[in-house]
């Protein structure tokens, strides 16, 4: 998986520090220097940073940016599990329902408010 070394660097040199600016255009440069890093130079590290972790490791609930750079459980199971495509599947599963009862909650409310105006 792609994402995994980018996970791992974020998780072994960057867990429980601030998610600034200068940890952003760090991270980058530790991307860049992986043998693993695939990309372009960027002319924005802190951004790059931003658009890399933003994008699938925080979208998919592996990290936490807030108060500071933290792995969650559903990351660290995906970091040290043998199994990572299952690991990967199942936290899509659970990301998909979340949304999907969110929209149906959303969608009840607005029904029951259309059936109390008519």
């Amino acid at each position: 998986m792609k994402m995994l070394p980018e996970i791992e660097v974020l998780f072994n040199e960057f867990e429980g520090k601030e998610w600034n600016t200068d940890n952003q255009i760090k991270f980058m440069e530790s991307l860049v220097k992986g043998d693993f890093f695939e990309g372009t130079g960027a002319k924005d590290l802190a951004f790059a940073a931003r658009d890399r972790v933003n994008r699938s490791p925080k979208a998919l609930g592996f990290v936490s940016l807030k108060p500071n750079i933290s792995i969650t459980e559903a990351g660290k199971e995906f970091l040290h599990s043998k199994k990572q495509r299952r690991s990967f599947t199942k936290t899509i599963i659970k990301n998909f329902n979340y949304h999907l009862l969110t929209i149906l909650r959303v969608r009840m409310k607005i029904t029951f408010l259309m059936l109390n105006h008519i």
